[in-house]
C-alpha cells in the first residue's frame, strides 16, 4: 500500500471524486461544497493485488471508497474463507466499524490492483468537529443503516 495523495479537495480529479462521494449513501445528502470539505480530509491509497486492506476484528480506523480495481470482503470458515461481497469502482466499505466504533466484521483483500479514497478515523473526527452540519447528516445515515 502506498499513499498516492493527501487532501484531494483540489486538483484535476476533484470533480470526479465529488461525483463518486455523491454515490455513497453516507454523503448523498451533502451538497458539492460539503463534499469538497470531506475530500479535503481524504487520502488516495494504492493497493497491490492480493494485499489485505484490513482483517476481521481489527479496530474500525478508516472508511474506504473504491476508485478502481476490485476487493473482496471475506470471513474465515471451516473450509476456508467465505466471500461476503465483491467491491468495485464506486463501492465503499468500512463505514459502520468506523462510525459506530465496532471491530471489523470481515477481512478485505484486493483481488487486483486497487485505488481507494480513504477517510481515517482521526481525520473524520476532525472533519466532524469542524463541520457539525456534515457530522449530523453522516450520523443519521449511520444510525439508519445499523438499525438503531
Amino acid at each position: 500500500m502506498k499513499v498516492l495523495s493527501n487532501g484531494i479537495a483540489a486538483g484535476e480529479n476533484a470533480d470526479a471524486f465529488v461525483a463518486a462521494l455523491r454515490d455513497v449513501e453516507f454523503f448523498r445528502t451533502l451538497d458539492d461544497a460539503q463534499l469538497r470539505k470531506v475530500l479535503y480530509f481524504m487520502k488516495a491509497f494504492d493497493f497491490d493485488a492480493g494485499e489485505t486492506v484490513f482483517v476481521k476484528d481489527a479496530p474500525g480506523d478508516a472508511f474506504y471508497l473504491v476508485r478502481s480495481g476490485r476487493a473482496e470482503a471475506r470471513v474465515p470458515g471451516f473450509f476456508g474463507s467465505k466471500v461476503l461481497g465483491v467491491m468495485g469502482p464506486g463501492d465503499f466499505f468500512g463505514e459502520l466499524a468506523l462510525l459506530l466504533d465496532r471491530p471489523r466484521a470481515a477481512t478485505v483483500v484486493c483481488t487486483e490492483a486497487t485505488v481507494c479514497l480513504v477517510l481515517a478515523h482521526v481525520d473524520m473526527v476532525i472533519m466532524m468537529d469542524r463541520h457539525p452540519e456534515i457530522a449530523a447528516q453522516i450520523k443519521a445515515v449511520a444510525e439508519k443503516r445499523s438499525g438503531r
